[in-house]
């Protein structure tokens, strides 16, 4: 017998085996993703914290000192550093993303809080980066400080960074996230924004 007719004769028995079985009716990606909000916010959120018991934001203790979080509008927190190279990597993406947002009519602005020892790094790597550094960007003036703020998050005071932190438009933290950005994560964070 031929490879090409045992080929054949596989590829029929499988196309029969496949049409035999029932199958459930095939939903498109919109219902799919209108369905289950929570599941894909829980897909690149660490931790989704839902209603009046989500923290507040509380930021650890930042020079120049942090100004307070307008309300109203969604708040990226971006906790990073310049000697972080997937913190500085996904800076462009971070700037994109949030032009994506605006257009859509989910208003983001982020803030951008390095982890930096000397403020002169900072200031340096902004200097050089104005293209995709927001327009808020602070440094933490110490450690002991966002050791706290991430057990206020719920995180282990060891999570690595970049870590992100969503403030939704009532003040609240709503989902925090320690890993970088990756491309295809848009539409998840996009669902995340649009569900409060």
């Amino acid at each position: 017998m031929s490879c090409t007719l045992v080929f054949s004769v596989l590829l029929s028995a499988t196309a029969c085996h496949e049409t035999a079985t029932p199958q459930e009716p095939v939903r498109s990606r919109f219902d799919a993703v209108k369905a289950a909000p929570g599941a894909l916010q829980a897909k690149w959120c660490d931790l989704v914290h839902e209603g009046a018991g989500a923290p507040a934001p509380d930021l650890p203790r930042t020079e120049p000192p942090a100004p307070p979080l307008p309300r109203g509008r969604w708040i990226w927190l971006n906790f990073w550093a310049t000697w972080c190279a997937p913190c500085v990597r996904e800076l462009p993406l971070l700037a994109r993303w949030r032009e994506l947002l605006e257009h859509d009519g989910v208003p983001v602005d982020v803030w951008m809080i390095s982890l930096d020892e000397d403020a002169a790094d900072v200031a340096k790597f902004v200097s050089a980066h104005r293209d995709v550094v927001p327009k808020v960007s602070l440094r933490v003036a110490e450690t002991a400080s966002m050791d706290a703020w991430t057990k206020t998050q719920g995180l282990d005071a060891a999570s690595s960074i970049p870590i992100h932190a969503l403030v939704a438009p009532d003040g609240r933290v709503r989902c925090v996230r320690a890993g970088s950005l990756a491309e295809g994560d848009f539409h998840l964070v996009r669902s995340v924004l649009r569900a409060r």
